[in-house]
């Protein structure tokens, strides 16, 4: 390697390790982030929910950042990580597992939540259908009806 270029690849390799590091410690955050929400979604807790969301959605625009921080150095990735001490390179691709494995995790939870939500919004939509037909019916058999003021319109009277 050419001795100029030896100081741009190891502050690229540091840069690279620094930045797999930020974005598995904000993984991590999101996972943790992402059983609150879990628990809150199960204990119907609409408000919680969108406080973790927004939360959440820091953390992703933070990643989204060192993405692209990353992308210049993608070309290079195996030359800087062939700069690093090989026990920091061995946790750099830890790291990187880590951060997939991570990101399933949450993947997968994500899924489960939207599923019991839809479910949750359907069973809400069936009790207000119900809810809506029962209002129909008292509406029918409890409001007077002609001139004169008379009760329910088909109540048997002679018993």
């Amino acid at each position: 390697m050419d001795a100029g270029l030896k100081p741009t690849t190891d502050s690229g390799a540091r840069r690279l390790a620094g930045i797999i590091e930020e974005e598995h410690a904000l993984c991590v955050e999101l996972d943790g982030l992402s059983i609150a929400q879990s628990a809150m979604v199960e204990g119907g807790d609409t408000d919680g929910v969108l406080e973790v969301l927004g939360r959440r959605q820091r953390i992703i625009d933070r990643i989204v950042v060192l993405n692209a921080e990353l992308a210049p150095l993608r070309d290079r990735r195996e030359q800087l990580m062939a700069a690093l001490p090989a026990i920091e390179r061995e946790r750099v691709r830890a790291r990187v597992d880590e951060i997939a494995q991570t990101v399933e995790r949450v993947r997968a939870r994500d899924e489960q939540d939207r599923d019991a939500m839809e479910r949750r919004r359907t069973g809400i939509a069936g009790e207000l259908s119900g809810l809506a037909r029962a209002r129909g019916a008292v509406a029918a058999y409890g409001t007077p009806r002609g001139p004169d003021g008379g009760g329910a319109r088909f109540q048997d009277r002679e018993g």
